[in-house]
């Protein structure tokens, strides 16, 4: 749980349970105003951009106009980089007689997620996501065609956008009128994608999700 800046660090840390013992989650949110570092779904430590003037960390819902705040130095401002190693030390925690090696970690997995903008509809005074998708999606799971079968919902004009697990954009359908239509993702890879459809006249916004093999 530290943040690196300037060749220097900010460390926070917390004594729990023997990890060797088992597997554990350890998770990181990050966005523009504050880091969140989590230990088995357990916050340990927040990092925010700013804090008031006496220490207290301040997230985006804590800022106030016309009040005083500090920018913290230590906010990371560049890209940053996921790393997973065992980081054996020099030191005061150099390994000695009683360390056993050889050592491992063993990762039973690793995963990234990025937030995924709205293509403009979040600016949109009118928007609205409605959540339930306004078709029938099937078969899903599915291998080569998926079937997109109108439901009670009258859609003049939508979007269509498929996207992977990492955020990334695979597929865009643009279509009109309420007919049943198909997709080809035979090309797509195995694994989990989310499909997200865009009424553009009623502005409002629907998402599900597809399970490829």
């Amino acid at each position: 749980m530290t943040a690196h800046y300037s060749g220097l660090m900010c460390t926070s840390s917390w004594d729990g349970p023997d990890f060797s013992q088992g597997f554990h989650t350890y998770m990181v949110k990050w966005d523009d105003y504050k880091i969140d570092w989590y230990v088995d779904d357990t916050l340990k430590r927040r990092l925010t951009r700013y804090y008031n003037i006496i220490g207290q960390n301040v997230d985006c819902d804590g800022v106030h106009a016309n009040n005083p705040y500090i920018l913290e130095k230590t906010f990371p401002e560049d890209s940053m980089t996921i790393i997973v190693n065992l980081a054996i030390q020099s030191g005061d925690y150099a390994p000695d007689s009683s360390t056993v090696f050889p050592a491992a970690m063993e990762i039973d997995y690793i995963r990234y997620y990025a937030q995924l903008p709205f293509s403009g509809a979040e600016n949109d005074p009118d928007f609205q996501a409605d959540g339930a998708l306004p078709f029938k999606l099937y078969p899903n799971p599915c291998s080569k065609v998926l079937t997109l079968e109108p439901g009670d919902k009258s859609l003049t004009a939508y979007e269509i956008r498929l996207t992977d697990e990492l955020g990334n954009i695979v597929l865009i359908n643009v279509q009109k009128g309420k007919s049943t239509f198909k997709l080809d993702v035979s090309a797509l890879k195995r694994g989990l994608y989310f499909i997200q459809i865009h009424d553009q006249k009623t502005r409002q916004e629907y998402s599900g999700t597809v399970i490829l093999y």
